[in-house]
């Protein structure tokens, strides 16, 4: 810490003054308050920006099949948000987790450990917590501390100050925090908009895999919205791909911020109704099943 205060004071010029007491043999007038106020906001900013580049460094790898929608990775110090999809999370964190990282899930009493390692999840180095009553904040800053990728499902509501503590410990333990549901200040979200599945014919047949069509919206490119259609697997075909052809950036995207329903597979052609949103009739929307 001191070695880094030192490049801040070094390169911050006449601000530096404030925590030096002026240069050696200068005697200046006392700073207003207001005027201290603004330099030393604008400290607090430089080494804001010097914490999210060293950060930025440091990333964990996800599945090839998702490079695509996450070609950064997994930033460390950053959380992320999944909606419409247990099995898209877990999958976020397979590649991290082979490669020899500490994972965790927290508020999943159901979760499937042989699912898990089916995804790739090394159990060996996977810590659950099924529920932490109204200690969750507590816990998963504990998990924070000795984790490095962590899955979990939030509160319906928490405080404010808890969700600035938990952003901030992310940041000083360079962990990574994937919810499911919404969670502010996310790297990225993404979103399951649709949903298909494959093996069943009309009234016959097995399930043999499931399709889910994933829309993610980054913070770190702008809000630009990227959308593809990642194939889960399944008996048949064991596995995560993404489908060729998807995991492209929307054009159409304004980066205004909301979801529009509508444009993944807008103006898709092909056998099956269309709703007036544009999507084709297989679409459904999604809560939180697989």
């Amino acid at each position: 810490m001191s070695a880094r205060r030192g490049v801040l004071l070094a390169d911050a010029g006449p601000e530096a003054d404030v925590l030096t007491g002026g240069a050696a043999g200068e005697h200046e007038p006392a700073r207003s308050p207001a005027a201290t106020s603004a330099i030393t906001a604008s400290l607090r900013s430089r080494i804001r920006q010097l914490e999210a580049a060293h950060l930025a460094a440091q990333r964990f790898p996800v599945p090839e099949a998702l490079t695509p929608l996450l070609p950064q990775g997994l930033v460390a110090g950053s959380s992320y948000a999944v909606l419409g999809s247990t099995t898209l999370a877990l999958s976020m964190i397979a590649q991290a987790s082979a490669d020899g990282a500490w994972c965790g899930a927290l508020g999943m009493p159901d979760l499937g450990t042989e699912a898990a390692a089916g995804l790739g999840i090394d159990l060996q180095r996977l810590i659950l917590v099924p529920s932490a009553g109204q200690q969750w904040a507590a816990v998963a800053a504990a998990m924070i501390d000795v984790l490095s990728v962590m899955v979990v499902v939030p509160p319906p509501s928490i405080a404010g100050g808890d969700v600035a503590r938990l952003n901030a410990r992310l940041r000083q333990r360079r962990a990574t925090m994937i919810t499911l549901g919404p969670w502010p200040q996310t790297e990225a979200t993404l979103r399951v908009t649709g949903s298909r599945w494959s093996g069943l014919g009309s009234g016959h047949g097995y399930l043999t895999g499931r399709n889910l069509l994933v829309e993610v919206l980054d913070r770190r490119a702008g809000g630009r919205r990227r959308t593809g259609e990642v194939d889960l697997g399944g008996p048949v075909r064991p596995g995560l791909a993404l489908v060729p052809g998807t995991g492209t950036a929307d054009p159409s995207s304004t980066g205004s911020g909301g979801t529009s329903a509508g444009s993944v597979g807008a103006g898709s052609t092909g056998s099956g109704s269309t709703a007036s949103t544009g999507r084709p009739s297989w679409e459904r929307r999604a809560s939180r099943a697989g």
